[in-house]
């Protein structure tokens, strides 16, 4: 039940993902008081973030160690449940936080390799003066839009900035859990 929730919101955000993402302070210099209620009052806390790496680590331990289809699919996810000691709901906003983050990072990553920007300077030659007003109108646009998924916009007011502080403070473990629930390679560190 969880898990069909999981795959239909990161297929969605995997489509919907076109901006870039940003360094996050220190977890622990923002103070669990001090986080803003956001999201219908979800308030992300270093102890949820250990809950939910605890419930992917469970999760990938449960599937990996499978002996010819003992478990089922949702026998594996309660059992993953109770090992993090969160409730399904948490799992399911972590998810989508987590994976909103994750995405645009992945996104912006793409966006950032020259292997896939086309020549700007080569194109701009061949453009009469009307084009050329066009395109470099487009090309604000797309570097305010670089620069807002760079800080996350988007998602610090759906998710709040408190929040996607707490879960950029271990970027690197959570982007390894996405990516072994999502069975792929881990995504390279983002750039700084």
């Amino acid at each position: 039940m969880v898990c069909v929730k999981r795959i239909a919101v990161l297929a969605l955000l995997a489509v919907g993902c076109r901006k870039e993402a940003t360094q996050a302070p220190d977890a622990a210099a923002v103070p669990v008081a001090a986080v803003a209620a956001v999201d219908g009052g979800f308030v992300l806390t270093p102890a949820l973030l250990d809950g939910y790496l605890r419930y992917q680590r469970a999760s990938q331990g449960i599937t990996r160690s499978l002996d010819g289809g003992t478990y089922d699919r949702a026998e594996r996810d309660a059992a993953a449940l109770k090992a993090s000691g969160l409730s399904g709901d948490e799992v399911v906003r972590l998810d989508e936080m987590v994976s909103s983050v994750i995405a645009r990072r992945m996104v912006t990553q793409l966006a950032a390799n020259p292997e896939f920007m086309p020549d700007l300077a080569a194109m701009g030659q061949a453009l009469n003066p009307e084009q050329k007003k066009h395109m470099e109108e487009a090309m604000a646009a797309f570097k305010q839009q670089q620069q807002q998924a760079r800080e996350l916009t988007d998602e610090r007011k759906r998710f709040g900035t408190q929040n996607i502080d707490v879960l950029l403070s271990r970027e690197a473990e959570v982007s390894k859990a996405w990516a072994e629930m999502m069975g792929m390679a881990p995504p390279p560190a983002a750039p700084r």
